[in-house]
């Protein structure tokens, strides 16, 4: 995450080799996921927070004050799913949820997501004297 994150800020905006390991001698769709949820909140984090009169709120942090209660408010829940980036596989509900659902972990819940995901069939292109065939996977 930490790589995805620094060239972000560094201005990048190529992800190369998402899924890949083993320095890519290997792929994995389950990999390829976690890169992709990892890619999301990068971009989330970056795009940064609006701050206008609206999102402020300074006449609200009045009226309220210090010790009240912004949860409550017309504004906070106009805005506070907007600001915060939520996870596709990470679980944020309270056990009984979780136990409810079936007990699905992330690693469950990757994999069910990258099994739709069809896997390119190999198509033999060439064939050597020695009739071993070259293997290209096509999209």
């Amino acid at each position: 995450m930490w790589s995805t994150f620094i060239n972000a800020l560094a201005g990048l905006n190529l992800c190369h080799d998402v899924g890949y390991l083993n320095s890519g001698l290997l792929f994995s769709l389950e990999s390829l996921l976690l890169g992709d949820e990892i890619i999301s909140a990068v971009s989330h984090f970056m795009n940064g927070i609006e701050i206008n009169e609206e999102t402020l709120a300074t006449d609200l942090i009045n009226k309220v004050g210090s010790e009240g209660n912004f949860l409550s408010e017309e504004n906070t829940l106009k805005f506070f799913k907007k600001e915060g980036w939520y996870s596709h596989f990470l679980n944020r509900k309270h056990f009984q949820a979780w136990k409810a659902e079936g007990c699905k972990t992330y690693i469950t819940k990757r994999m069910a997501a990258a099994c739709p995901i069809p896997a390119p069939a190999p198509v033999i292109i060439a064939t050597l004297p020695s009739s071993l065939p070259i293997l290209c996977l096509l999209n």
